[in-house]
């Protein structure tokens, strides 16, 4: 049951257009506060780097984040039917990850997960039919996201590039 392929980009030919970031929701076996604290750094981050963000939750494993600020996705919406296109998904390890995007960034390494459970989860991802080595990237830390980003908006994107969170604080 692989993916559909790529997703058409009508919007990403625009001048002026506003790249996307899905971000991938689930519960995960850390604590809630811990998760939800790293969901708000990922959107921070996008945010400031000049993305929209966009939030997909797991349909049945929610994780309970409120994102004020992003575009949110029905998490009963099947992965195989969100059209949008996104320059990156984001998420831990679902498998969903692989279903939109161009590129797709695990956080799994910003999280403190026991190293079995890490390497075991690493390994599903890697040998998922849809993976695409090339196009699956383990994120070391937010100031590398915050780099990954940055990147790929490209020099004239943006008027400067800013380590600068929402709130101040810097990467």
């Amino acid at each position: 049951h692989g993916a559909a392929g790529p997703r058409p980009a009508p919007e990403a030919t625009l001048p002026g257009a506003v790249p996307r970031i899905l971000l991938i929701g689930g519960t995960e076996p850390v604590p809630d506060e811990d998760l939800r604290n790293l969901y708000t750094a990922v959107v921070e981050i996008g945010r400031a780097e000049g993305y929209e963000v966009f939030f997909k939750d797991h349909p049945i494993h929610s994780m309970g984040f409120a994102c004020k600020s992003c575009a949110v996705i029905d998490p009963a919406l099947p992965m195989e039917l969100v059209t949008e296109h996104f320059a990156f998904s984001v998420g831990v390890a679902s498998t969903a990850i692989f279903g939109v995007g161009d590129r797709k960034l695990s956080i799994m390494n910003l999280l403190e997960l026991p190293k079995a459970v890490r390497q075991v989860r690493r390994e599903r991802l890697l040998s998922h039919p849809d993976s695409d080595p090339g196009r699956l990237e383990f994120v070391a830390d937010l100031a590398a996201l915050g780099s990954i980003l940055r990147a790929a908006r490209g020099a004239g994107h943006r008027d400067e590039p800013t380590d600068e969170l929402a709130d101040g604080r810097r990467l």
